[in-house]
């Protein structure tokens, strides 16, 4: 038997890798398109939940803003409370507060009720001791009833803490030490 030459047919073989590359091609498109679509679905609902968050957050603050005083006005009633009482600014001393040191300045010591000079450092009659009684203008009062009800500041600092830049409180005696 004599060997007979393979005579390939090329055109089928040419439509076969045709065929094969533009399937390949189909169905990589296919999966980019699925893939796509599927990314796109997740981004929307997450987009849409932040957009809820953000508007009810954003809402929230622009009713607030809406009810609260506007910041010219309240300048203009701490300025008109300054003018009616210069410590209208200061924070009112409780019976708790340490009492500051009488000042030295060489002045004659202010008459009690019964006519006689005070030594530097007595109370007045009828003070209440480590309370340091505010100096009024006559003007009005340092109550807080009269001052204007301001928004509380987020800067300002926790009870107890001392804030920057604050003269630090003078420091207890220690044990052991004799005044005199």
């Amino acid at each position: 038997m004599a060997s007979e030459e393979d005579k390939p047919n090329t055109g089928a073989l040419a439509t076969l890798i045709v065929v094969s590359v533009f399937s390949m091609i189909a169905v990589t498109l296919g999966v980019m398109a699925i893939t796509r679509d599927a990314l796109g679905t997740a981004h929307a609902e997450k987009e849409a939940a932040g957009a809820r968050e953000y508007e009810a957050l954003r809402s929230g603050q622009l009713k607030e803003l809406e009810g609260g005083t506007p910041i010219d006005q309240l300048k203009q009633d701490i300025v008109k409370g300054l003018k009616r009482d210069p410590n209208f600014a200061s924070p009112v001393l409780s019976a708790s507060a340490a009492p500051a040191a009488p000042p030295d300045d060489g002045a004659a010591p202010a008459p009690s009720s019964s006519g006689a000079p005070q030594p530097p450092g007595a109370a007045a009659p009828g003070a209440v001791p480590g309370v340091v009684a505010p100096v009024s203008s006559g003007k009005g009062t340092n109550s807080p009833e009269e001052r204007p009800k301001l928004p509380k500041s987020p800067t300002a600092p926790p009870a107890g803490v001392q804030a920057p830049g604050a003269a630090p409180a003078p420091a207890p005696a220690p044990a052991g030490s004799t005044n005199g």
